[in-house]
């Protein structure tokens, strides 16, 4: 249910017969498109209520089979969303998303419309010769780096980076004899 009418994941419509006290696999796709509308998988509902089904809230599951059911998957509308560092670098750092950590300088993913999640990138982010400074949300300049969304559309998170080269000053002969070296130390 949830879903748009000629659109169908690939489960729908399966029946079979079990013997008594069998398992019956569930399995439905995580997210359909219509168009380049998705659906996301919300969970699994069974008519009369008295099924068991191992766990409701994902998409590979079983049932016990123990009396007839008619099982079905519900869907709810999605938005594409992306979380993007700018400039764009890939390593290190990462992107949280609900306490999920991403090793990766873009998140991209299918939410349930007006779902809340938290966001949140790293920072400093380095390598050798760069640093990349986290400056603001670019939808949202007052918002901390740890934020809370719930978009309604789809939608792109920019994460705004200062960039920074990394400088080594030496001496040649390096005898402290013959002066010093300095930089301005930002």
């Amino acid at each position: 249910s949830g879903l748009p009418g000629s659109l169908e994941p690939d489960t729908l419509g399966v029946e079979g017969w079990y013997n008594d006290g069998d398992s019956a696999i569930l399995i439905t796709d995580d997210v359909v498109y219509d168009g380049s509308v998705p659906y996301l998988f919300i969970d699994w509902t069974e008519s009369g209520g008295i099924a068991v089904i191992e766990d409701e809230t994902v998409e590979s599951t079983f049932v016990i089979m123990d009396n007839p059911y008619e099982i079905t998957a519900n869907f709810d509308q999605g938005i594409n969303v992306q979380i993007v560092k700018e400039p764009f670098h890939d390593t290190p750092g990462w992107i949280m998303v609900d306490g999920d950590t991403f090793f990766t300088g873009t998140y991209t993913n299918v939410w349930v419309i007006g779902s809340t999640h938290e966001i949140e990138v790293s920072s400093p982010d380095s390598t050798e010769d760069l640093m990349y400074v986290w400056s603001r949300w670019r939808d949202d300049a007052g918002a901390a780096i740890n934020r809370l969304v719930a978009p309604d559309r789809d939608t792109i998170f920019y994460a705004d980076y200062n960039m920074y080269w990394h400088i080594v000053l030496t001496k040649s002969p390096e005898d402290d004899t013959l002066g010093s070296l300095t930089h301005d130390g930002t």
